[in-house]
């Protein structure tokens, strides 16, 4: 547990969020320079789309329904519950609650691409179509 700990923590991405959190306190200038954070960008989001079409591309129908039924139905039931109770709820203008809901709604790729470095690199197996959810539980946001 404690090798697993020390492992995540001393990893690039969360030595990079601590940077960046220094960077914020020191006041300092520090930025990724535009090109390079789009090249990172589209870099990530082919990669989530190879990996998970290749693996889309081994897995069955039957095999992949009941996870993508899933998926897509929280993908619907996140932010509409987001949007209703911003709407209803805390009476936001329908323009902030469906922004609100979008936020929600919305996955992030980095987070996801970190979450299976971190499995494969402690030796966790998981679905390798999982990237194909990701693309799908965008739809709705």
């Amino acid at each position: 547990m404690t090798e697993l700990f020390l492992h995540n923590i001393l990893s690039a991405p969360v030595l990079s969020f601590f940077l960046g959190v220094l960077a914020v306190r020191i006041k300092s200038d520090l930025r990724i320079p535009k090109v390079l954070y789009i090249g990172i960008s589209i870099y990530l989001l082919y990669a989530i789309g190879l990996k998970g079409g290749a693996a889309l591309a081994e897995t069955t129908f039957a095999e992949i329904l009941v996870p993508a039924s899933f998926t897509l139905g929280l993908g619907i039931i996140t932010p509409l519950v987001a949007f209703l109770f911003a709407f209803f709820l805390f009476r936001f203008s329908r323009e902030d609650a469906a922004a609100l809901a979008a936020h929600y709604g919305s996955v992030s790729a980095v987070t996801f691409m970190a979450t299976l470095a971190m499995l494969g690199s402690a030796g966790i197996t998981y679905e390798g179509y999982l990237p194909a959810l990701l693309a799908l539980i965008e739809i709705p946001a």
